[in-house]
């Protein structure tokens, strides 16, 4: 009797032991994690700021599909900022077939791109809101 007590208390004392190591590797698991999402976290970012940018450009093009003639600087800043997030989306692209020494260049460049972006957006907004005030969102203002 006393040797099975003390072969429980054996397995109990392993059991106890082994959860306490398997607690204190899991931490270091999880440090592996963010490095690797460091690594990717460029590109993510800047697919994130694309499907930000994207609803907004969208609905800046579907008014310039209704109201294109009327607006012509509208559009005209609409169509390129269009175009840029396009070539911006296509970068994005190109990220992954990159060589490493160009990618540090490569990610200078999307930076100076993200923000003539959002140069050309805040122009765009600023038409939109001159032409479609927030008080008559649905109707255009007609003075002419």
């Amino acid at each position: 009797m006393k040797a099975l007590n003390s072969i429980l208390a054996l397995v109990v004392a392993l059991t106890v032991s082994l959860g306490a190591l398997a607690q204190q590797q899991a931490p270091e698991g999880k440090k592996q994690e963010p490095q690797n999402a460091q690594q990717v976290s460029a590109k993510e970012q800047w697919i994130r700021q694309y499907n930000e940018w994207k609803p907004k450009i969208d609905e800046y093009m579907n008014e310039v599909k209704k109201n294109g003639d009327q607006y012509p600087d509208f559009t005209k800043e609409v169509k390129e900022l269009d175009q840029m997030a396009n070539t911006f989306n296509q970068k994005i692209a190109r990220w992954d077939k990159a060589s490493p020494e160009v990618k540090a260049q490569y990610a200078d460049m999307m930076k100076q791109d993200a923000a003539k972006i959002e140069e050309q957006a805040a122009k765009v907004k600023a038409l939109h809101q001159q032409y479609w005030p927030a008080e008559k969102k649905d109707a255009p203002n007609q003075e002419k």
